[in-house]
């Protein structure tokens, strides 16, 4: 075949890869930020721990500081997808942790086991996939928190919370309906009473880490 005849074929067969090489990373891009994205509703099972700020706290007689020692536990979350990446959801855990009442520079001179549950209600938007498989998040809401603590000629009964709750982390696909999460929620309140009317106490932060996994269900059907 002639030179001057080769140059146009050549020139049409690169030009016939280059496109299809092109639509096959359009392709695959797509599918994979597809198979990313997060199904309509999650369930997720978390191993959650609780590591609150100490605060201070006044009693009749002096200003008293408050800690709580971390305590690991379970936790659980529902999502279902409302728009677009943003998702409703619910979020309970259970944390036990120790309380602690000390004066500065002193040892503590009381600590007792607390139970601490949780019940959260967040909004959850979800960022586009890094990568094709990594998926970070930012959420936010409410929550209610339930204390019941106690021991051997001390219980401190039940005492209850309301928290504003913020919150990031990120989700790693595994499968199609498997994904690793991990991530935190901060909560803001205002420290337990310990069921103690002469005991005034005032805000603190609690953060909440936890990691685990995800099971997606809801997933809408492929075009």
């Amino acid at each position: 075949m002639h030179i001057s005849m080769r140059l146009p074929l050549l020139w049409a067969v690169a030009c016939i890869a280059i496109h299809a090489f092109g639509q096959n990373a359009t392709n695959g891009q797509t599918t994979n930020d597809r198979e990313a994205s997060s199904s309509h509703q999650t369930l997720a099972t978390y191993i959650a721990g609780s590591i609150t700020k100490p605060s201070p706290g006044a009693s009749p007689t002096t200003t008293e500081w408050q800690a709580n020692g971390t305590g690991w536990r379970i936790s659980a979350e529902y999502r279902r997808k409302i728009r677009g990446r943003n998702y409703g959801g619910i979020l309970f855990s259970d944390t036990p942790t120790n309380s602690t009442l000390y004066l500065p520079r002193q040892e503590p001179f009381i600590s007792w086991p607390i139970r601490r549950y949780e019940f959260d209600v967040l909004w959850t938007h979800e960022f586009a996939p890094v990568r094709h498989r990594l998926v970070p998040y930012v959420t936010s809401g409410a929550g209610a928190i339930a204390l019941n603590g106690g021991s051997t000629g001390i219980h401190s009964g039940w005492d209850r919370q309301a928290a504003l709750v913020g919150g990031a982390g990120s989700d790693v696909r595994l499968s199609r309906r498997i994904t690793l999460r991990a991530g935190f929620t901060m909560d803001s309140f205002k420290a337990s009473t310990y069921s103690d009317p002469t005991y005034r106490s005032t805000g603190t932060v609690m953060v909440e880490p936890r990691a685990g996994l995800v099971w997606g269900f809801g997933l809408p059907h492929p075009h």
